[in-house]
């Protein structure tokens, strides 16, 4: 990851919103929430919460499972849905995952399970940028490398 465009800076990426401690994006070309880039404010939630996605390490299921990025969707399930339902609704799709299509229908599945009209979330403290919503970074095989005046990483 590096900076393509020194004419941004990471503070405009940043939310004014004092409740946000947490930043993800949603990839463009599919439904995964990203989990190489992000951006955390220096508190005790987000220490709370980057150890609780850390430690999936111990719970991630025997199945094709995506290791970090398969594990944060999950995070997100746990964290936005107290019951044990709808905390799992998409659970058995990526305990059975056996490649990358299950591993995406998972990720779908959870996107579904999270859609809603905001794109805060966990009592407002984590934000998901939007698919086709600027953001700080972007895949660059997308466009083969190129980048544009908007691009920053």
């Amino acid at each position: 990851m590096a900076v393509i465009n020194p004419c941004h800076t990471i503070q405009e990426y940043l939310d004014k919103n004092e409740k946000v401690e947490i930043i993800f994006y949603e990839r463009y070309y599919d439904h995964e929430i990203a989990a190489g880039s992000y951006l955390v404010r220096n508190s005790e939630y987000s220490r709370k919460f980057i150890h609780f996605w850390a430690d999936y390490f111990y719970r991630l299921p025997q199945s094709f499972h995506g290791t970090d990025n398969g594990a944060i969707h999950q995070v997100f399930m746990e964290l936005n849905f107290p019951d044990e339902t709808s905390k799992m609704q998409c659970y058995n799709i990526w305990n059975n995952s056996r490649g990358y299509d299950d591993l995406f229908a998972y990720q779908a599945c959870t996107k579904h399970a999270l859609t809603s009209n905001t794109s805060l979330f966990i009592n407002e403290t984590v934000k998901l940028i939007r698919k086709m919503s600027p953001g700080w970074v972007r895949d660059g095989w997308l466009t083969s490398t190129k980048w544009s005046p908007q691009d920053f990483m």
